[in-house]
């Protein structure tokens, strides 16, 4: 979503242009892969959340730049050490040209640049970082702090973002909206049924291991093939509900395989009981 907010804050890029990826990105003599083996097809900007097409963000990423992928991860809270006065918080890791070259005096490729992009490679992120970045999109632009007490003041007036343009807002909660109730979405098996008050979010997986070129023209093994400790983490990272957000949240299952069989459905379960309170409310 980081490299999404990037490129839709750039007035010269068209968020309804449409590219064709067949599965693979091809990068010099490497390739590049897609969770989707055949590719997504033509999809534009939008279409790329919902259905979480990898190829989209490693070619997007290469026109934006590492630069301003990680300037505008860490205003949405990547990078970021919360509640540190509560507890011990860590700060994650976002990378660009500067910090490479200061940890292993190297300079940063542009394969960094793309991996990078889908939060792979040296990104490292919490679950807290994640939800503070869901809140920040949900909300348009608040810039939300989290704390552990409950106020007893009024509701929190938090400064305004006005670096990213409003539109971009707006297209990529669509395209979050779609992620979980549109029949290509990526998380459509985990959308509530019933209501007038829908989940919204985006599903990732964090790959913990190297697929090797022969494993791949053999036959990638499914999660469930392998050990545990082999297998991916599921994200989810969502907000409820979809048109006044009030609650925003990260799910990550260790070694749980895809986000969208094993984190959204946690997500789903959460909403319903958020479900209850917003109609009792």
């Amino acid at each position: 979503m980081v490299v999404s907010l990037a490129e839709l804050n750039d007035k010269e890029f068209d968020p309804n242009n449409k590219f064709f990826y067949n599965g693979g990105y091809k990068f010099g003599n490497q390739i590049f892969h897609c969770w989707k083996k055949e590719g997504h097809g033509l999809i534009n900007c939008e279409d790329a959340i919902s259905m979480s097409c990898d190829c989209y963000f490693y070619d997007i990423s290469l026109k934006i730049g590492i630069e301003k992928i990680s300037e505008v991860a860490i205003l949405f809270g990547l990078g970021q050490e919360f509640l540190v006065s509560t507890f011990s918080s860590s700060k994650g890791l976002i990378p660009n040209k500067v910090w490479k070259k200061n940890h292993f005096n190297t300079v940063w490729t542009k394969s960094d640049t793309i991996v990078a992009a889908i939060g792979q490679g040296y990104t490292l992120s919490t679950p807290l970082q994640l939800a503070v970045m869901t809140s920040r999109i949900a909300t348009e632009g608040s810039m939300v702090i989290p704390s552990i007490l409950k106020s007893t003041s009024k509701k929190k007036n938090f400064a305004k973002n006005l670096i990213i343009d409003e539109k971009a807002y707006k297209l990529i909660k669509t395209g979050m909206f779609k992620t979980v109730n549109n029949v290509k979405g990526t998380a459509y098996g985990s959308r509530l049924f019933n209501t007038t008050a829908y989940m919204c979010g985006k599903t990732a997986t964090s790959q913990v291991r190297r697929i090797s070129m022969a494993e791949r023209e053999k036959g990638i093994k499914k999660n469930e093939e392998l050990p545990r400790e082999k297998r991916d983490h599921a994200l989810f990272a969502g907000y409820y509900p979809h048109n006044n957000p009030k609650y925003a949240f990260s799910i990550i299952v260790e070694h749980g395989g895809s986000g969208s069989k094993s984190a959204a459905p946690i997500a789903r379960d959460l909403c319903k009981k958020l479900n209850k309170l917003y109609n009792d409310v």
